[in-house]
């Protein structure tokens, strides 16, 4: 008899107890904190546009829900000096926003993609900005488009569009 009073006051309770929690699941629950949501990166999620950034893999929520968020636009600096240009290789992927900056260090130089219709000069200290028409890919030569010296020849570089 007292065994059955000792099963009846401690073991039912705890295997009734035991039996209530159910299986073990894989499934981590997602903590809520007020004001803020958590979203997992499952690409068959549908409730989140993105937009995949180009050479980086950059990606870009949508805040707007117009299905389309902005991708800002990328800077690369570039110098001119006497005969050449640093750097000398540009590379960008189809339709990436690029904008060179150009700043003139010594003497006066051009900057010229004749293959995308892209032509600007420099003099010194001045700084000039260019959109870089990114919508072929392929290799095309930038040169200097303004006679500059003995070493004019040489001043060239490629920009590489992906």
């Amino acid at each position: 008899m007292n065994n059955m009073r000792f099963f009846s006051v401690t073991l039912l309770p705890l295997l009734l107890v035991a039996c209530s929690f159910g299986a073990p699941t894989n499934k981590m629950e997602e903590p809520e904190i007020e004001g803020m949501t958590i979203e997992n990166d499952d690409p068959s999620n549908a409730d989140t546009d993105m937009v995949e950034g180009a050479e980086n893999g950059r990606r870009i929520e949508d805040a707007g829900g117009d299905g389309i968020g902005p991708i800002p636009t990328r800077t690369v600096k570039l110098t001119t000096d006497n005969w050449k240009f640093t750097p000398n290789m540009i590379t960008a992927s189809v339709g990436e926003d690029v904008t060179v900056q150009i700043t003139g260090v010594a003497g006066t130089h051009g900057f010229s993609i004749p293959d995308l219709g892209v032509n600007v000069s420099i003099a010194p200290g001045q700084t000039v900005s260019v959109d870089l028409p990114t919508d072929k890919a392929g290799t095309f030569t930038f040169r200097c488009s303004v006679p500059c010296g003995s070493g004019h020849k040489d001043m060239h570089g490629q920009l590489v569009i992906k």
